[in-house]
């Protein structure tokens, strides 16, 4: 069940338009009024590679990538390793 925000008081700091297929989406960027700043206990890195689509330094791997999209990957990376070698030879 949705529930409609009568009244909210947050600062909006930005806002991006995302457009899939016909529909459009809004998303918000707000800051909250007296917000205490929280203690940082842990630091997690994030890296989008062609084995998981995304891998976090603390060994997590979330998603896959399709076998057709880890051919082409793999060969434009190839195409690119060359163009590279050949530009710094």
């Amino acid at each position: 069940m949705k529930k409609a925000l009568t009244h909210i008081s947050l600062e909006s700091t930005g806002v991006r338009l995302n457009r899939q297929g016909k529909r459009w989406y809004a998303t918000f960027t707000v800051e909250k009024p007296n917000a205490k700043e929280k203690r940082i206990e842990r630091v997690v890195g994030v890296d989008i590679g062609i084995k998981s689509t995304v891998a976090t330094s603390d060994g997590r791997e979330i998603g896959q990538f399709s076998e057709q999209l880890k051919r082409k990957l793999g060969t434009e990376h190839e195409e690119f390793r060359r163009n590279r070698n050949s530009m710094l030879a």
